[in-house]
């Protein structure tokens, strides 16, 4: 746990964390729950625009002033490390699935074995990313 001197920063750091855990989610309940009918090449559409809020809210926390406050500066610096390991996953996903178009009920030997590795490295890393998520606490010192 790191403390924080400003309690505008722990807010600010909760709202990114909590952003990143509804990305996370939704990446998840489409992996576990697949929409009737969706192709990897559907889902590949919904990761890349996943990777790309990942991204932002990495550069986002990298680029916010913290000053002297090296506890927030780490802060932030975990979570844009962890929104970047997923949008670097789910790019992969994306690009690994892009070309499959057939429905998920109805994939080729190519197109499912791209699909069972999209799913698994998704699944493992999303798993992580809210597993590790509880752990960062933005609270007041």
């Amino acid at each position: 746990m790191f403390p924080a001197s400003n309690p505008a920063d722990v807010v600010h750091e909760g709202c990114e964390a909590a952003e990143l855990a509804a990305t996370a989610s939704e990446i998840l309940n489409v992996l576990d729950h697949p929409p009737l009918g969706a192709s990897p090449a559907l889902l590949a559409l919904r990761w890349q625009r996943a990777a790309h809020s990942c991204r932002e809210l990495a550069n986002r926390e990298i680029l916010r002033d913290t000053g002297t406050d090296t506890a927030a500066a780490e802060r932030r610096r975990q979570l844009a490390e962890i929104a970047v390991r997923l949008a670097v996953n789910a790019e992969w996903a994306a690009v690994v699935c892009r070309t499959h178009t057939a429905p998920l009920d109805g994939l080729d030997a190519n197109a499912a074995k791209a699909w069972t590795a999209a799913h698994g490295v998704l699944h493992h890393t999303v798993t992580g990313v809210l597993s590790l998520l509880p752990n960062l606490h933005y609270t007041e010192s």
